[in-house]
């Protein structure tokens, strides 16, 4: 049993959120305040609304962000039934709807290397938090996907080790070979969200 979740929470500025879980998902909202008596007088409607919007993406058709999901990756495949006599009865064909992720293998339909996670952390950043990341994180992270052997679909344990223990027989410290991989990780973990 894990550590009970609390519904109001302090951030490190100082100001109290909200947060509710609904199915595995965490919403929160800003009570946008610094004094606890007052966010908790706030956190009842926060919550309510929190809760409507989980409400509302799970009833929504949200747009995926996966090129296979989208409504113009959506084609037609007709079920046809056949005869007796083993020919197929086209005047009783069904049609039915399905997604270019039923057909299509995983590559053919978002393939996925380094620079597009870095790409696609960026957008995150800047739409979560409306600013850019600081230049240090940008030359880290392009002197992390340069020193990566491998791409992210190819990344597997036995991988990481052979290129952490690369980095060791080059003379990399420890400090050193745990920054190349938590850049590459949170890479991974900004934009490849499991859903």
């Amino acid at each position: 049993m894990g550590r009970p979740k609390k519904t109001i929470q302090r951030k490190p500025s100082g100001i109290y959120m909200a947060l509710v879980w609904v199915d595995g998902k965490k919403y929160s909202k800003s009570l946008e305040t610094k004094d606890e008596l007052v966010a908790t007088r706030r956190a009842a409607q926060a919550v309510k609304e929190l809760h409507a919007q989980a409400r509302a993406i799970a009833n929504s058709a949200v747009q995926s962000k996966w090129d296979a999901d989208s409504p113009d990756q959506i084609g037609t495949v007709w079920d046809i039934p056949e005869l007796p006599d083993g020919s197929a009865d086209y005047a009783n064909a069904k049609p039915r709807k399905v997604r270019a992720a039923d057909l299509l293998d995983p590559e053919q339909i978002r393939p996925v290397g380094w620079q597009d996670l870095f790409k696609e952390a960026v957008s995150v950043r800047k739409q979560k938090k409306g600013e850019d990341y600081s230049r240090g994180w940008y030359e880290g992270v392009e002197r992390s996907i340069k020193t990566c052997p491998f791409g992210p679909k190819e990344a597997n344990p036995q991988l990481i080790r052979q290129w952490i223990k690369d980095m060791e027989e080059k003379g990399m410290g420890a400090r050193y070979r745990e920054i190349h991989c938590s850049y590459l990780r949170s890479l991974i973990k900004v934009s490849i969200p499991s859903r």
